[in-house]
C-alpha cells in the first residue's frame, strides 16, 4: 500500500513538474513570432514584464557621445541601384569582396536566389529555391556559391547558377545556415533537425580540390540562429537560441561551448577567433569575451546591460571588426507598454563596457550590423518606425558616430552585408513595416564614400626576403594595415592631413617616420623603412 501511495505521489509530482516546464516554454516565450497567411506575413515581438522600477532610457532614445576625439573619415554614400519584388521578401543579403557581386535570398514567396552585379538590378541568374526558403553564401573573390534549401545542400556554378555539387540530407534533417571561409578554402553548412528527429548537424565542406565533406559534428539543438568564421579560418562559431560553440576548422572539435539566455542573433567571432561576442532577449545584455590560453576558455572580457523600459529590453545583432578594435550591437527598447524603438552602440573593445557612442531614435528593433575589417564603416538595419519616416539603413563613420549614409523605405530592412574595406553596403528586407501584414521585398546596393588620400611605401627587414608581417600604423589613430611579401603596404582613405607613421614587428627595432602630408584625392608616396633585428643580447641571470 505505502508502494503504491509512493507511486502516486511520484506520478503527480513528475505531472507538476512537466506542466512547470511546457508553461515556461510557452507561456513565458520571449522572442520574435513570425505569423503567415495567405502568402502575407507579419512579426510580432514578444517581451518580458520588467518587474522591477523601470530604467531611464535617455541615452538610447536620445543618443550619446562618449570620447570621441577622431576626425570624421566618411564623407557620405550613394545609393547605384535599388530593387522592389511585389511579393517574395528579401531574407538574406551577402557581397563580395570587391562589392561587384551582391546575392539575395528571397523567401515567403517566389523563393529563389538571386546573383546581380554592381551595375544594375537585373538578376544575372536565379536558382529557384521554391518552396523553401534559401540560404546563400559567396567568397570573396566571388567565385565559389554555396546555398541551401530543403535538405539539400549546393555549391552554384558562378556563371550559370548551376548546380556543381550537392549533398541530400537523411529525412531527419533539414539544411539551413551557411558560410564561407575568407580564404575559400571551406564551407560551413548547418543542419537542423526534423520529422521528430532530436539531432542536429554542423557540416565542413573542403574546397581546396574536389569538394569533399571533411567533417561532421551532431548536437542536440532544435534549430540553428546562425555560423559565423573568423577571418584566420581557425575558429567556427555557431549558436543556436540556448547555446554557443566555438568549434576547431580542422576536424570540427569542441573548443568551447557555453549558455546563452535567450538569443535571436548569431555569435560574433573576431579575425583571429580570440573574441566572441553575444546578445540576448532575457536580460539586454551584450557580453564580450576573450580566450585565455592557460584554461583554453573563453573569459569574461566585459558585459554591458541595455536598460530596460516597461519591458526587459533586447540585445541584439553583436558585430566584431575582423582586427577585433571595435564591437557593436543593435536593441529592440520597450519604452512603455505599447510603443517599441531601438539603438546602436559602438564600443572599444579593450576599453571596457562604456559606449564609444550611442545612436538613438531608430524607431522600432535593429536587425543586423555589418562592419568593415578595421571596424571604420558600420551598416545597420532597423525595422525603422511605423510611418516609414526614420532611416532603416544607416551607415556610420564609427570614430565619430556620425550617420554618413541613411536610406528610407517603404517597409523594414532585415540584412546587411558590408565588403572588407568599408566601400559597398548590401541590405534587403520587406516592402511594408515588419510588424504588419504584407509581402514584396526590397534590395539596396550602396557606395560608401571613404574620402581622403592615402600613404603608401615599402619596409625592407635586415636579412630576410620576407618583408611581409609588418604593422604600419598611423600614430593618433586607429587606422593600421600589414605590409604584403615584398614589404609593400598603402594606407588609404585618410582625412587631408599631416600624420607620424610608425612600421613595428616583434623581433625587430620600429622605423618611424613624422610630419607626413595627406591631401584629399591624392597619394603620397616613397615612404620607406628599413629595420633591423634587436642586437641586444639578454642578461646572463646566472
Amino acid at each position: 500500500m505505502k508502494t503504491v501511495l509512493k507511486l502516486h505521489l511520484f506520478s503527480i509530482c513528475v505531472l507538476l513538474t512537466l506542466s512547470t516546464v511546457i508553461f515556461a516554454q510557452t507561456g513565458d516565450y520571449v522572442g520574435t513570432k513570425i505569423i503567415t497567411r495567405s502568402g502575407e506575413t507579419k512579426i510580432q515581438t514578444i517581451p518580458m514584464k520588467n518587474l522591477s522600477t523601470p530604467e531611464s532610457l535617455d541615452k538610447q532614445l536620445l543618443g550619446w557621445r562618449g570620447n570621441v576625439t577622431e576626425n570624421p573619415r566618411i564623407l557620405g554614400g550613394n545609393l547605384l541601384w535599388s530593387f522592389q519584388d511585389p511579393v517574395a521578401i528579401a531574407r538574406r543579403q551577402v557581397i563580395n569582396g570587391s562589392g561587384q557581386s551582391p546575392m539575395t535570398a528571397w523567401g515567403l514567396n517566389n523563393e529563389r536566389i538571386s546573383l546581380y552585379s554592381d551595375a544594375n538590378n537585373t538578376p544575372l541568374w536565379e536558382f529557384i529555391t521554391d518552396p523553401n526558403d534559401g540560404y546563400v553564401a559567396i567568397s570573396q573573390d566571388g567565385n565559389i556559391i554555396a546555398a541551401s534549401k530543403g535538405s539539400s545542400f549546393y555549391l552554384l556554378d558562378p556563371a550559370t547558377g548551376n548546380s556543381t555539387y550537392q549533398i541530400d540530407l537523411p529525412d531527419s534533417l533539414g539544411a539551413s545556415h551557411v558560410k564561407i571561409s575568407r580564404d575559400g578554402s571551406f564551407v560551413i553548412f548547418l543542419a537542423r533537425p526534423k520529422n521528430g528527429s532530436s539531432t542536429s548537424q554542423v557540416y565542413a565542406i573542403d574546397l581546396t580540390g574536389t569538394p569533399s565533406i571533411l567533417w561532421t559534428m551532431n548536437f542536440t539543438e532544435p534549430y540553428w540562429i546562425g555560423v559565423n568564421i573568423s577571418a584566420d579560418g581557425s575558429r567556427i562559431a555557431v549558436n543556436a537560441r540556448y547555446h554557443m560553440y566555438i568549434l576547431n576548422t580542422t576536424d570540427g572539435s569542441l573548443i568551447w561551448d557555453h549558455f546563452i539566455d535567450n538569443t535571436e542573433s548569431p555569435v560574433a567571432i573576431s579575425g583571429d577567433g580570440q573574441i566572441i561576442v553575444s546578445a540576448d532577449n532575457s536580460g539586454g545584455f551584450i557580453i564580450t569575451r576573450i580566450f585565455d590560453p592557460v584554461s583554453n576558455e573563453y573569459q569574461l572580457l566585459w558585459q554591458y546591460h541595455v536598460p530596460a523600459g516597461y519591458y526587459k529590453s533586447w540585445a541584439r545583432a553583436p558585430a566584431i571588426s575582423a582586427d577585433g578594435k571595435v564591437i557593436m550591437a543593435g536593441t529592440l527598447l520597450f519604452p512603455s507598454n505599447n510603443t517599441n524603438n531601438g539603438s546602436i552602440l559602438a564600443f572599444d573593445t579593450f576599453s571596457g563596457n562604456t559606449p564609444r557612442w550611442i545612436y538613438g531614435n531608430t524607431g522600432d528593433m535593429v536587425t543586423d550590423i555589418a562592419l568593415s575589417d578595421d571596424g571604420s564603416v558600420a551598416a545597420a538595419t532597423t525595422w525603422g518606425d511605423m510611418d516609414n519616416t526614420l532611416p532603416d539603413l544607416l551607415v556610420f563613420d564609427v570614430a565619430t558616430g556620425n550617420m554618413t549614409y541613411g536610406q528610407v523605405t517603404p517597409g523594414s530592412l532585415f540584412s546587411v552585408d558590408i565588403t572588407p574595406d568599408g566601400k559597398r553596403v548590401y541590405a534587403g528586407g520587406k516592402a511594408v513595416h515588419a510588424r504588419v501584414y504584407g509581402n514584396g521585398g526590397l534590395i539596396y546596393l550602396v557606395d560608401i564614400d571613404l574620402g581622403g588620400g592615402s600613404i603608401s611605401g615599402n619596409v625592407n627587414l635586415t636579412n630576410t626576403s620576407d618583408n611581409s608581417g609588418v604593422t604600419v600604423d598611423v600614430l593618433g589613430t586607429q587606422r593600421s594595415t600589414v605590409t604584403n611579401t615584398d614589404g609593400s603596404y598603402q594606407l588609404n582613405n585618410l582625412p587631408e592631413g599631416t600624420y607620424n607613421i610608425r612600421a613595428h614587428k616583434p623581433g625587430y627595432n620600429f622605423g618611424d617616420a613624422s610630419g607626413i602630408t595627406v591631401i584629399e584625392g591624392d597619394t603620397t608616396s616613397g615612404i620607406d623603412f628599413a629595420m633591423d633585428p634587436f642586437t641586444t643580447v639578454p642578461p646572463n641571470l646566472t
